[in-house]
């Protein structure tokens, strides 16, 4: 039987100003990233395991 794994993938945008915010990318399926969760400076932006933790975008003001 073969060994699978399910790998949770994301990654960071780099900071918008224009419209004060930032995204993170998941859940990839071929080139593209299928879910965006944005987050407008001040509020956390919730990482996903294995880091689990809120990333403060408060110093982006």
């Amino acid at each position: 039987m073969p060994l699978r794994a399910h790998l949770f993938c994301w990654r960071v945008q780099p900071i918008d100003r224009e419209r004060a915010q930032v995204s993170r990318f998941s859940n990839p399926h071929r080139d593209e990233y299928t879910e965006v969760h944005l987050a407008a400076f001040g509020e956390p932006l919730a990482l996903p395991a294995p880091f689990e933790f809120e990333s403060d975008t408060k110093d982006f003001l």
